[in-house]
Order: C-alpha cells, then sequence, then structure tokens
C-alpha cells in the first residue's frame, strides 16, 4: 500500500467545482489503498438516522450501484441508525469497531450482507459540517 500524496488533496479540492473529477479520484484513492470501493458521501440527521442527501462512487461502485443500494445503502444498514451505533463525536477516522459493541447482531448482518457482494469492513473519514456553508 502506498502513501496518497499531497497532491490528492489538491485533486479533491478540484472536484468540488468539477463533478467529473470524483469517480477517477476516488478510483485513484481505491487503487492507492488497496480498497475495492470508495465514495464520498454527505449525510443529513433525520431524526435517529442520517440519510444520504449527496454522494460520489468509484467506477467500481457505479457499475454495481443498483446492487449495493439494495443491499447495504438503505436503512437496514446499521451505520445509519444512531440508536445502535455509538456517537462518532470528533474522530476523525471512523472504523464499525469504534462505534459497535463487539456482539451488535445488526453490524453481523450487515458484514454477512457486504460479504455477498463481495465488499468488506468500513474505514470512513469523518468531516462534519455545519449548516452553514460556502
Amino acid at each position: 500500500m502506498t502513501a496518497i500524496p499531497n497532491a490528492v488533496l489538491l485533486d479533491l479540492y478540484a472536484c468540488v467545482d468539477q463533478a467529473q473529477r470524483w469517480s477517477p479520484m476516488l478510483d485513484r484513492i481505491c487503487r492507492d489503498l488497496g480498497a475495492r470501493s470508495a465514495a464520498a458521501q454527505v449525510f443529513r440527521e433525520d431524526g435517529h438516522y442520517l440519510r444520504q442527501c449527496w454522494t460520489a462512487r468509484d467506477s467500481f461502485s457505479l457499475a454495481h450501484a443498483a446492487l449495493h443500494d439494495a443491499i447495504v445503502n438503505n436503512d437496514e444498514n446499521p451505520r445509519l441508525d444512531r440508536r445502535i451505533s455509538a456517537p462518532i463525536g470528533s474522530r476523525l477516522i471512523v472504523r464499525d469497531c469504534d462505534v459497535f459493541p463487539r456482539d451488535c447482531p445488526q453490524l453481523a448482518d450487515l458484514e454477512h450482507r457486504l460479504a455477498s457482494i463481495g465488499l468488506g469492513q468500513s474505514i470512513s473519514i469523518n468531516l462534519p459540517m455545519t449548516t452553514r456553508t460556502s
């Protein structure tokens, strides 16, 4: 696994103004980190749930979007249910083992569903946003 160079940060900033750059950028992250898939997502709180309001996906995830959405990106995902997972708080890097008890049945079910479509554990970068954006 190679380190992601600082140039990646510049490419990420460019994606904001040029949306077509997201997929190649996420492909690069997958390649550099040896990940199967990558996504950039924005969620909003809706009661006890986090609702996805924006997403960008790597090429693999785009090609398998319908399957991913049916199996993982839905209300059955315990990562999106704040009654099941512990608060993320100010953590920058978030793994499932950081927010779920070891014997969580909902997480075990999610891991089984992920494995059924060739996906594994999640490593997320948490960047809280304010309601004000510029």
